[in-house]
Formats: C-alpha cells, sequence, structure tokens
C-alpha cells in the first residue's frame, strides 16, 4: 500500500513545477527582448528555488528532484545564451552608433 505523499512533498512538486512555468515564461519574454519580463520573473522563480531547495528531501522525491534540477538547469542554459546574443547584438549597434557618430562628425569637419 502506497502512503499518501505528505503536504511537503506535495509543496515541493508544486514549486519545481511552478519554477519549470516561470522558466519557459522567461525563455519567451527573451525571445520577445523584453529583459524588464524576465529579471520580474527571475526573482519570483528564485524564491521559488529557495523554498523548494533548501530543505532535505525525503527518500522518494530525491530521483524527482535530481530529474528537476537536469531541466531547470536546461532551462537556464537557454536562457544564458539568449542574454549573451541579445548583449552581443546590442554592442553590436553600438559600436555601429559610435563609427556612424564619428564619420558624422568628421564629415562636418570638411563641410
Amino acid at each position: 500500500m502506497t502512503l499518501p505523499m505528505s503536504q511537503l512533498a506535495q509543496q515541493f512538486k508544486l514549486d519545481v513545477q511552478n519554477i519549470l512555468t516561470i522558466g519557459d515564461q522567461q525563455l519567451v519574454a527573451a525571445k520577445d527582448e523584453d529583459w524588464e519580463a524576465v529579471e520580474k520573473l527571475e526573482k519570483e522563480r528564485q524564491t521559488l528555488v529557495l523554498r523548494a531547495f533548501d530543505k532535505t528531501l525525503d527518500q522518494q522525491l530525491t530521483e524527482f528532484a535530481r530529474l528537476s534540477i537536469g531541466e531547470i538547469q536546461s532551462k537556464e542554459l537557454k536562457l544564458k545564451t539568449l542574454t549573451e546574443k541579445a548583449q552581443t547584438s546590442t554592442r553590436e549597434q553600438l559600436q555601429k552608433l559610435q563609427t556612424g557618430d564619428k564619420a558624422t562628425k568628421a564629415y562636418k569637419q570638411f563641410l
């Protein structure tokens, strides 16, 4: 006979599901370049991560936790990649603007 899950286990699973859902929302926001939303969601996600993983887990939950951590890390890696691409793109755009500004100033000197 299987014993019903403890409230702690139920809360843990709910927290993990919410962490994963927020991770998906962060990826969508990052793809839309909505970095304010990504930051806001990260604060919510971190609160859940700290709550979910700050306690000793029941033996029955360790495999679920291991798999969940793998999925959480996968989403974090995807988010990091999107963030790095956006930073590179922004840096390149800034360099083009600075180069254009220098060219405009140099051109104006010859007028």
